[in-house]
C-alpha cells in the first residue's frame, strides 16, 4: 500500500544476485517509495529510497554504509522496472534498466568471542557465537596455557533454522547439547555449527593464558599474537 506518497511493504524481500521487483507506480503523495532488501542469514535490514527527501534524491540506506545520495524522482502514475543486485559486499542498484547506485557493505564478524578463566577450576571458558548460516572452521590458541588437557566440553545451543523455538506441545525443539572433545592442546581447530551459541570449557595449567578465535584452520606458524583475555570481535 501507499501511505504519504511511501510504499510500506508487508512482506520483506530478500535479493540475491540480480532479482527483478515487481514493477512499482506511485499512486500520489509528496515522495516515492521504498524497496527494502536483505542478505541471506542476515537479521539487518536496508532499503533503497526512491524519490525521497521530498521526492528530489534516491539514497541507499544500510548498516554500516555511509548514506549516498543522487539526483532523481518518481513521477505520479508511472510504472517502473526496479532490480536490486546483492553480489558479495556490493549492492546495485537499478531503476529502469539504469543503474543508479552502487555501494559496498562493510564485512559483518563471523564470530562473537569472550573468554574467561575459573580460578578454583584452572578452566578456560570461551563463549563463542556464530550469527551467520555457515559453519565456520576456526583456529583458536591458549599462549601461557603450559599444559592444556587433551579432553575438554563442549556445550553447544543451535538450530537449522534461527526462527525456531520451543513450544507448550514440543519443549525441547531447541535445546544446549554437551559433549567431550578430544585432541585438544595450547593450538587447536574447531568448528562452529550456523546459528550457535558454543561454550567451551578447557582444562590449562597457567598463571596469565591469553585467548585468540581466528576463523580459518590452524596454521604451522600461528604468526604474531594480536588477541587479549577478555572481550573480542572477528
Amino acid at each position: 500500500m501507499l501511505t504519504k506518497g511511501r510504499l510500506v511493504g508487508t512482506t520483506l524481500l530478500t535479493l540475491v544476485l540480480a532479482t527483478l521487483v515487481p514493477g512499482k507506480r506511485k499512486l500520489g503523495g509528496s515522495e516515492g517509495f521504498l524497496i527494502m532488501f536483505q542478505s541471506p542469514g542476515d537479521d539487518t535490514t536496508s532499503w533503497w529510497n526512491l524519490g525521497g527527501w521530498v521526492n528530489k534524491q534516491h539514497g541507499i540506506e544500510a548498516p554500516g554504509v555511509p548514506l549516498t545520495r543522487v539526483p532523481g524522482s518518481i513521477e505520479t502514475g508511472r510504472w517502473y522496472d526496479i532490480r536490486v543486485e546483492l553480489e558479495g559486499a556490493s549492492v546495485r542498484c537499478y531503476l529502469d534498466g539504469k543503474l543508479v547506485q552502487e555501494v559496498k557493505r562493510p564485512a559483518m564478524p563471523s564470530l562473537y568471542t569472550v573468554a574467561s578463566r575459573e580460578e578454583e577450576t584452572g578452566e578456560v571458558i570461551l563463549k563463542v557465537v556464530n550469527p551467520t548460516a555457515t559453519p565456520v572452521q576456526t583456529a583458536i590458541r591458549l599462549r601461557g596455557a603450559g599444559r592444556v588437557a587433551k579432553a575438554g566440553t563442549a556445550i553447544e545451543l543451535t538450530a537449522d533454522d534461527p526462527e525456531r523455538e520451543n513450544s507448550l506441545d514440543e519443549p525441547l525443539r531447541v535445546v544446549p547439547r554437551q559433549r567431550t572433545v578430544r585432541g585438544l592442546s595450547e593450538q587447536f581447530s574447531y568448528r562452529f555449527p550456523a546459528h550457535s551459541l558454543t561454550v567451551l570449557r578447557l582444562r590449562a595449567r597457567g598463571v596469565r593464558v591469553t585467548t585468540q578465535v581466528v576463523p580459518g584452520d590452524c596454521p604451522r606458524d600461528p604468526g604474531p599474537f594480536r588477541g587479549s583475555h577478555g572481550n573480542e570481535k572477528h
